[in-house]
């Protein structure tokens, strides 16, 4: 008799593995994702509120709709501690039908290509039992992207140690008075690089201009710390956001409303505890769009 797999590492591998042969079944990866959820999973969604399953089919059929070729690819996953982190890119072009004009600030035959990452806690059986969605399609309407490909330092070697003092040199300088982006920013190694969810891999002053937009279309943003995982393969930290929309954001309008949401950052440190490479993945237009029931 097989035992099963306890949680860690092993189980959140084995699960990847059996997502990746439901997508290859199904020819497609949103099926098999959502397929394979326990029926009571709970979603913590990009605009802060919490979902289950069969929401989850809603919005995919929407987003079918306006994005009819809309395709999604595995860049890569890791395994950390009780969870999978899988890194996607979303592609695809708006739809042109005229009735669909407009829906969530989408302009008809836009092109879009959107990194995007989903965080999955598996149990015994490999389904789903939580999960945490950072599935911002339409970030690149938002931050268009400009093409921009800058090349990371190499990797040195670094591991979990580094990891850990990466995070502590954030915490540290949030405690003596600095917000959480400046601290990651003042971490960064010469050369760093930020992936951005539009595709786009630049320096930290591209990373400082999208939170300047999203400041000025809610001067009341704050970031809270949801959970801080360093592992061999790097330091990965889970936040919210909040803030009132009373600027322009994109193509959407100040509202005036609260506007919660999710987001997350992955980096990899060097060898002096510094940030080499940094993977943000942060969906405030969700929240605009799709505003919180309640």
């Amino acid at each position: 008799m097989v035992q099963p797999l306890p949680p860690g590492p092993a189980r959140g591998e084995a699960y990847f593995r059996a997502f990746l042969a439901r997508a290859e079944a199904e020819r497609d990866l949103f099926t098999a994702y959502v397929g394979g959820m326990e029926p009571d999973c709970r979603i913590y969604a990009e605009n802060g509120e919490l979902h289950h399953p069969q929401h989850m089919w809603e919005m995919a059929q929407t987003s079918h709709a306006l994005f009819p070729d809309l395709t999604a690819e595995v860049e890569r996953a890791r395994f950390v501690e009780d969870r999978v982190i899988m890194q996607l890119t979303f592609t695809g072009t708006s739809s042109a039908d005229p009735a669909l004009e407009g829906v969530y600030g989408v302009v008809g035959g836009l092109p879009v290509l959107t990194r995007c990452a989903v965080v999955a806690v598996p149990n015994e059986r490999l389904r789903l039992t939580e999960v945490w969605n950072y599935l911002n399609v339409a970030f690149s309407i938002t931050f268009p992207g400009g093409g921009i490909h800058e090349t990371p330092p190499p990797e040195d070697g670094a591991g979990i140690q580094e990891a850990r003092a990466l995070y502590r040199s954030w915490a540290d300088r949030v405690h003596a008075g600095d917000d959480f982006v400046s601290a990651v920013v003042a971490s960064f190694a010469p050369g760093a690089v930020v992936h951005l969810g539009n595709g786009d891999d630049v320096r930290a002053p591209k990373m400082l201009h999208l939170f300047e937009v999203l400041a000025a279309s809610m001067p009341d943003l704050t970031m809270e710390v949801e959970t801080v995982l360093p592992s061999d393969d790097g330091l990965v930290v889970q936040f919210t956001m909040s803030g009132t929309h009373t600027g322009t954001l994109g193509p959407y309008e100040a509202s005036g409303r609260e506007m919660p949401s999710r987001g997350m950052v992955i980096a990899r440190p060097d060898r002096l505890g510094r940030t080499a490479e940094l993977w943000l993945y942060v969906a405030p237009m969700m929240a605009v769009a799709m505003p919180p029931e309640g």
